[in-house]
């Protein structure tokens, strides 16, 4: 069981992330060192501006904004339809690849085997 509760949304948002339906869009340095020194003097980011934070949760000195496409529903079950469709060919072509091994690792038992 989970000690605490599951934030969901939070979840999606990071799916979203992962799939490409939302990224993180760098600022350039000048536009960091303007952030950061908005940040000294104590005023609020512009919206849409937020702070990068390392694994540890602290917060760094680079700032980013959030891309997200305009797409339609239908768009993004495409995309990901498809996004889908690649990653069971690339479970395919894995497959492929061990069951090709397997079957020439057979054949050179079987050569081994018959020249004893």
């Amino acid at each position: 069981m989970a000690k605490e509760r599951l934030d969901i949304k939070k979840e999606i948002e990071s799916y979203r992330y992962d799939v490409g339906l939302l990224q993180k869009i760098s600022c350039t340095k000048e536009e960091n060192k303007k952030y950061l020194q908005m940040i000294k003097n104590g005023e609020n980011l512009p919206d849409g501006i937020h702070r990068y934070t390392d694994a540890g949760g602290n917060e760094m000195n680079d700032f980013y904004t959030i891309y997200k496409p305009d797409l339609s529903e239908k768009e993004i079950n495409e995309y990901l339809t498809f996004k889908k469709l690649s990653m069971i060919n690339t479970i395919k072509n894995c497959a492929c690849f061990f069951v090709a091994l397997t079957v020439i690792s057979i054949v050179i038992t079987i050569i081994v085997m018959l020249s004893k």
